[in-house]
C-alpha cells in the first residue's frame, strides 16, 4: 500500500531466461514482490508475447562464452539478447529493460550507454537488489 492509502498497480514483467531453476527463482522473487510475471525460455517466445501484449519491464538473461569457454546451445547469447532488446525498444519506447549477465559482458554496458537497455545486473543478486532496481526504474 502506498502512503496515500492506495494500492500500487503491479509491474508487468516479462522474464526471458532459458535456465529453468533461474527462471523459476526470478519468477518467485518477483511474485514475492507482488508483481505480475510472465516467463519464457527464449527470444522467439518473448517476441510473440511482445507483439501480443504490453509489459512494463523485460528482464533478459544472457550467457557469455567467456564464462567457461563453451555455451549451452539453449542459452540466449549476448548477440541474441541484444537483438531482442533492440526490437523491444523499437516496439515500445516505454518498456524498461534489464539485462542479466556476467560482469565482463562489455556489449551490455555499451548498449546501456546507447540507451538500448536501462540497467545491467550481474549475478549473484538478492531480492533486495531487485527491489532497488524496481525503485530506480519505477519510483517505487
Amino acid at each position: 500500500m502506498k502512503s496515500d492509502g492506495t494500492t500500487a498497480v503491479p509491474i508487468r514483467i516479462l522474464i526471458v531466461e532459458s535456465d529453468r531453476p533461474s527462471r523459476e527463482s526470478l519468477t518467485e522473487l518477483f511474485r514475492t514482490l507482488r508483481q505480475e510475471v510472465t516467463a519464457v525460455t527464449n527470444s522467439v517466445a518473448a517476441l510473440i508475447l511482445l507483439e501480443a501484449d504490453r509489459f512494463d519491464l523485460m528482464l533478459v538473461s544472457c550467457s557469455s562464452t567467456a564464462l567457461d569457454g563453451f555455451r549451452n546451445a539453449n542459452l540466449l547469447t549476448e548477440a541474441q539478447g541484444l537483438a531482442l532488446v533492440q526490437f523491444a525498444r523499437a516496439s515500445d519506447s516505454k518498456l524498461k529493460i534489464i539485462l542479466i549477465g556476467a560482469a565482463e559482458q562489455e556489449d551490455f554496458n555499451t548498449a546501456r550507454g546507447k540507451g538500448v537497455i536501462d540497467r545491467v545486473m550481474t549475478r549473484p543478486f538478492t531480492i533486495l537488489d531487485l527491489e532497488k532496481e524496481l525503485a530506480a526504474l519505477f519510483g517505487r
